[in-house]
């Protein structure tokens, strides 16, 4: 005895990034890759909470976008960069 399951639609965007770069010099850079238009905003966040940089870039349309990160003034350590892609939350470790 076998029963088929219910049809499940995924629906797969062409959306990549990745960070690039020294980070420990002012040569870092985020690598955008979207589909569609989008609304972009990116966080850089201390391991203690603490917002360190905010870049808004509003509304993008497709392609591929290096985005520069400017960390040279800020203190060693980890912290969490945060990616705004419409309403998503993408979030990477950043070790300086």
């Amino acid at each position: 005895n076998f029963q088929y399951s219910y049809v499940v639609k995924l629906e797969l965007k062409k959306f990549a990034w990745k960070i690039f770069g020294n980070v420990a010099g002012n040569n870092s850079w985020i690598q955008l890759q979207t589909e569609a238009e989008n609304y972009i905003a990116i966080q850089i966040i201390s391991m203690n909470g603490q917002l360190i940089q905010t870049i808004n870039k509003d509304s993008l349309p497709a392609g591929t976008y290096n985005i520069p990160l400017n960390l040279q003034n800020d203190a060693r350590g980890i912290y969490i960069v945060r990616l705004s892609v419409d309403k998503h939350l993408y979030s990477k470790k950043l070790v300086k």
